[in-house]
């Protein structure tokens, strides 16, 4: 076939396919135009799902009759005048293609009057053709009718959906542009009754009740990023994000504006989702309303016909600082989930909402315990009887046959609990030497601190120097953890960390239910038992109870009881410290008295060598010989000491060499380092004592999330007084 050009209207056709694809398209352009001319009131009209009429009406400032005839020309505009322009545009359009394009697959009507003019004019256009400019009577702005869309291309409409379909997509189109310009009036009719409207009040919030609903507006956070004058290309980072309890099951409802331009972007979206990362379990995501403004001239806007798709510069900085906003955001009023079941739905089912620690405790009651006033006792059963105390010693002792579900706990001598020997030391502070059994990894002594650990038992002056001691030759502490030493004065109990210590079975309850009663003398146990949160302002005053089925701490507070899955708690633990130490540059490497050797594909081994500096970064010490296939593990993290053998290495190194990293090290870092939190955490089935469960809690109180784990699961549900009377049936 020989080459020959195309007719004009045949060219016309073909290039309006590329912006007008159906209504909403015709309704994105039409809508960019009245917004570029500073309108304040806009309405739309729809019949038929826009394919019969689509009408925009607007109070901006209106066309010159003597204009008319180019407005419906292809490539006019009042935006762009040079190239150069396209460096520093500001308008939301630019290439002067639109009107053109909607006239050639549809009939147009454009009547338009300048502000301070004494008339309007009026113009028409059908298959391309433009009539002659009309006097016609107007209000100041302009409106433009577009009837019997795709007329002209038949063939298009076998892609068009239902009447309620397309009126869906343009609604959710006026909803972005509501949300981007608050302060215009927004009103959206379709056959007649209205579907949309926004007050043009300029509050963002306003918008956002019409848009979501008062009850998803009432859980949006307020997002305000940093601001460095000094760069004016560096992105300010505005907007409204949802706490962790409002969430969507797609990803529909994150919205991002460039200067005050709608746009879709994977690279937004994940630095929003990477901000929930810990916060939000896999499968959920968030709403949120998302502004950048950024200086024009580190972008392209030119990318797309349809003009959503937009390019920067400097990606990573516009990622990091979105990811920083919405995070800090997230971090300044975490909240638990909270139990209350409806009036109707006391029993079986359960349904949780969620509110802040503020407003349980203006809805608080008096505590219905049984509690002495002077000691702080809590009588939890057998009448109300205290239960006797233990004798000065480490043990374990069964209540006796007519009270079966209470087994009561050692260490109660007035001493501190070797809690750090058993629980801690192994996943915060220098690891302890292991026994290699059962492929276990064995752990490389450390003589120095031995020796120094030894003189200090022997030594109470030696005590008083040992945390200096510490921080000279052993690896570095965290605040928290120096915070607990100086506060207990319990120095030995880390410096000793390298010797073994014995580990303890968990012990098996009579019954599924077992519950950890403190028995500590009146005078000391209001001190011991309550955790008070000194450090933030969100985390629960509670006292510990027990545990339930070795997996759950069971608390009560002044605005009830709750409940503390001691998995997830010690997940979000390790991770914020591990997170810390990284960012110190002084991650805990423990080294290994024997390497493990790893037989790997070579798939797996090329994976993991390309991770391999961002492995090390958090702990690990590899050496690989691509010639046979092996990988020789030298330290681990820290935490991995005790929960680690060859297998589950093998799988975790798998794990951490095959996560997209999105192209940002400190997201990839972190979410490594939550994979390993989860593996070294204590799971379900691991009987606490008390001690243990307070230490946990005091711990918890000093993370920046204490109330999600690394994957967004909780890790404490609350119940309330109400919710639990309720339960009851006594209100």
């Amino acid at each position: 076939m020989p080459i020959r050009q195309l007719a004009p209207d045949v060219a016309a056709k073909i290039a309006a396919g590329e912006v007008v694809e159906r209504p909403a398209s015709v309704v994105k352009e039409l809508i960019e135009n009245s917004i570029d001319a500073g309108a304040t009131q806009i309405r739309v009209d729809l019949t038929h799902g826009g394919l019969q009429l689509i009408r925009i009406t607007d109070n901006g400032s209106g066309i010159p009759a003597d204009e008319l005839p180019l407005a419906l020309t292809r490539h006019a505009t009042s935006k762009v005048a040079n190239i150069d322009d396209l460096e520093n545009i500001r308008s939301l359009g630019f290439r002067g293609e639109a009107l053109a394009s909607i006239a050639a697959v549809a009939e147009v009507s454009l009547v338009s009057r300048p502000r301070g003019s004494e008339q309007g004019a009026q113009i028409s256009a059908q298959s391309g053709q433009i009539s002659d400019v009309t006097v016609a009577a107007s209000p100041e702005g302009t409106m433009i009718t577009v009837r019997n869309l795709f007329s002209a291309v038949p063939a298009r409409l076998k892609f068009i959906k239902s009447r309620n379909t397309e009126v869906s997509h343009c609604h959710h189109l006026l909803e972005q542009y509501a949300l981007a310009y608050p302060e215009i009036r927004f009103s959206v009719f379709s056959e007649g009754r209205q579907i949309f409207a926004t007050p043009g009040d300029g509050q963002l919030a306003s918008v956002l009740v019409e848009v979501y609903g008062l009850q998803i507006a009432e859980q949006m956070v307020q997002v305000q990023g940093d601001e460095q004058p000094e760069d004016p290309a560096y992105p300010i980072i505005t907007g409204y994000t949802s706490r962790p309890t409002a969430y969507k099951s797609n990803r529909q409802h994150i919205s991002f504006f460039v200067n005050r331009r709608w746009v879709l972007s994977r690279m937004l979206t994940s630095a929003v989702e990477g901000a929930y990362h810990s916060l939000l379990l896999t499968g959920r995501h968030p709403i949120a309303v998302i502004n950048i403004q950024i200086d024009p001239s580190v972008l392209d806007v030119n990318v797309h016909p349809a003009k959503t798709e937009i390019r920067f510069l400097k990606e990573r900085r516009v990622y990091a600082s979105i990811l920083r906003a919405v995070r800090a955001a997230l971090l300044e009023e975490p909240e638990m989930p909270h139990w209350d079941p409806k009036q109707e739905e006391v029993a079986p089912q359960r349904s949780f909402e969620a509110r802040t620690i503020q407003q349980e405790r203006e809805a608080v009651e008096k505590l219905a315990l049984d509690i002495d006033e002077e000691t702080g006792e809590v009588y939890e059963s057998g009448g109300g009887q205290q239960p006797a105390p233990l004798p000065n010693a480490s043990s374990r002792r069964q209540i006796p046959a007519d009270n079966p579900w209470m087994t009561v706990t050692e260490e109660e001598s007035g001493t501190r609990p070797p809690l750090l020997g058993r629980l801690w030391q192994s996943h915060i502070h220098s690891p302890e030497r292991a026994k290699s059994e059962s492929g276990h990894l064995s752990v490389a002594p450390e003589p120095a601190i031995e020796e120094r650990s030894e003189a200090t038992a022997s030594d109470p002056a030696a005590q008083n120097v040992a945390l200096e001691t510490m921080e000279e030759s052993g690896p570095a502490l965290s605040p928290i953890e120096q915070m607990w030493l100086q506060r207990t004065g319990r120095q030995e109990e880390t410096v000793t960390s390298a010797v073994p210590t014995p580990v303890r079975e968990p012990v098996q309850p009579p019954q599924q239910v077992s519950m950890l009663a403190a028995s500590a003398s009146p005078a000391t146990e209001s001190t011991i038992d309550v955790v008070d949160p000194h450090r933030t302002g969100h985390f629960p005053k509670v006292r510990v109870v027990g545990q339930v089925a070795q997996s759950y701490i069971v608390t009560e507070g002044e605005g009830g009881m709750y409940l503390i899955d001691q998995h997830a708690a010690h997940e979000r633990i390790l991770l914020e410290r591990m997170v810390a130490s990284l960012k110190a540059r002084t991650p805990i490497s423990q080294l290994l008295l024997t390497p493990i050797q790893l037989e790997l594909s070579p798939n797996e081994l090329e994976a993991i060598e390309d991770h391999q500096a961002q492995l090390e970064q958090i702990g690990f010490k590899l050496a690989s010989d691509s010639h046979d296939g092996t990988l020789e593990v030298r330290a681990v993290p820290g935490v991995l000491v005790k929960q680690m053998n060859a297998r589950s290495l093998h799988e975790l190194l798998i794990e951490l060499s095959s996560a997209e990293s999105l192209g940002d090290t400190e997201t990839w870092e972190e979410r490594a380092l939550a994979n390993v939190a989860c593996k070294a955490a204590i799971k379900a089935n691991y009987f606490l004592t008390v001690s243990e469960m307070r230490e946990m809690l005091e711990q918890l109180e000093q993370t920046r999330a204490p109330f999600s784990c690394c994957h967004g699961r909780p890790t404490m549900v609350h119940f309330g007084l109400n919710a639990l009377a309720r339960a009851f049936e006594r209100r």
